[in-house]
């Protein structure tokens, strides 16, 4: 099957419709000899997608430049596995090994040699992200024992008409059980949470650019991928969220969902982002819990923490290995992509990407979502109160 797969390849070469030079497939030949040895003398149809889902963990921990150091690529992979304390692989790298074993699987698929397309589960990785630029950190549990416990109502302090305290409690819960953008939930209309029959859960239903706002203008979203279905987690609902949408419901269906107003930068998020982390000299609502929101490492490169850290902590956290699906299996890369809005446009054919529609893999979406949790974090202590502060 290997040696089908490269004469494929070579095939591609040969061909003046297909822009794969001489060149470039010359200069895969590593990559591709990583992966004929640790296939060899298997039987395509024998692996399997938790197999796949492993090979995306240890991968980005390959060591660089290891047949230069002596290591044979089969110790190379075994170090990957088990730890090493050598340099990693470059992202650059990851995806130069990633492309030959995602079409080594989907050629695999093609001719009938494996029931199941696996090339979706391991992804690219970013290679544009400049180095002078601060690296955007996660919460840590610590972080997140410090934001969420039982004075969580005291801490969120008061906020402007256009900061409210509906804003201030749940838009921040809301990150950390979602992993949704800020304005994706910012933006939120009291019709954009509905419940889906067929997988027996409330969802929000992030819209896109055709839909229209809160205040009847058009929405923002960051592209394509972020129009989806987030189901609610159940932490949301036990902390009071669908009681808190049916006291929203006389409001109307085209009400913001928290009462927020578009600033002059176009956005619902602008006050809340200046609300929850330091802006130039005032400290914002982790400051106030104790969590830093910038730093620099021993080699003076810059760290962050903000409102998007969110959105790593629940990647990370759904990366974790104890986080599984009903059946056994590992949560895939392509799992945590449907739900954070990271899917890839080739596998656009998962759902559709309407308002109103793409509930179909509702279920899947529901299991994965409900697999974020925070152990030792009091979520417990937080209710929903009431009377609503100012």
């Amino acid at each position: 099957m290997f040696v089908s797969y490269v004469d494929n390849e070579c095939q591609r070469v040969m061909n003046d419709t297909d822009s794969f030079s001489e060149a470039t497939f010359r200069a895969y030949a590593p990559h591709r000899a990583l992966w004929h040895g640790y296939f060899a003398g298997r039987e395509v149809h024998s692996i399997k997608r938790i197999e796949i889902q492993e090979i995306a963990m240890w991968l980005p921990r390959l060591p660089v430049g290891f047949t230069k150091q002596g290591y044979t690529p089969a110790e190379a992979i075994e170090m990957a596995k088990s730890g090493h304390d050598l340099k990693p692989i470059s992202n650059v790298l990851f995806n130069n090994y990633q492309r030959q074993i995602n079409g080594l699987l989907a050629y695999a698929e093609k001719l009938g040699f494996h029931d199941k397309n696996l090339s979706t589960l391991i992804e690219q990785r970013n290679t544009k992200k400049k180095d002078g630029r601060p690296s955007r950190l996660p919460f840590t549990i610590a972080d997140m024992s410090a934001m969420f416990n039982s004075a969580y109502l005291a801490s969120l302090g008061k906020g402007s008409r256009r900061t409210t305290f509906e804003a201030r409690f749940w838009i921040p819960i809301i990150a950390a059980f979602s992993g949704a953008r800020m304005d994706e939930i910012c933006q939120l209309k009291v019709s954009d949470i509905m419940y889906d029959e067929g997988a027996g859960c409330y969802y929000m239903n992030i819209a896109g650019g055709d839909e229209l706002a809160s205040d009847g203008r058009a929405r923002k979203i960051k592209n394509t991928n972020s129009v989806r279905p987030i189901p609610i987690h159940p932490t949301l609902i036990e902390i009071g969220f669908i009681n808190y949408l049916k006291s929203m419901k006389g409001l109307g269906s085209e009400a913001s969902l928290f009462k927020l107003e578009r600033g002059s930068d176009d956005k619902f998020g602008g006050t809340v982002s200046k609300w929850f982390s330091r802006k130039g000299r005032s400290a914002g609502f982790i400051e106030s819990c104790g969590i830093a929101s910038k730093g620099t490492y021993a080699n003076n490169k810059e760290w962050s923490k903000c409102f998007h850290s969110f959105r790593h902590t629940v990647i990370d956290n759904l990366r974790e290995e104890s986080k599984r699906l009903p059946d056994g299996t590992r949560i895939s890369e392509s799992d945590r992509a449907l739900v954070v809005g990271h899917i890839d446009k080739k596998e656009s054919s998962l759902e559709t990407t309407h308002y109103g529609q793409g509930v179909s893999y509702m279920k899947l979406r529901m299991d994965v979502i409900s697999q974020i949790s925070y152990p030792g974090v009091d979520f417990d202590a937080i209710k929903w109160p009431t009377v609503v502060q100012a």
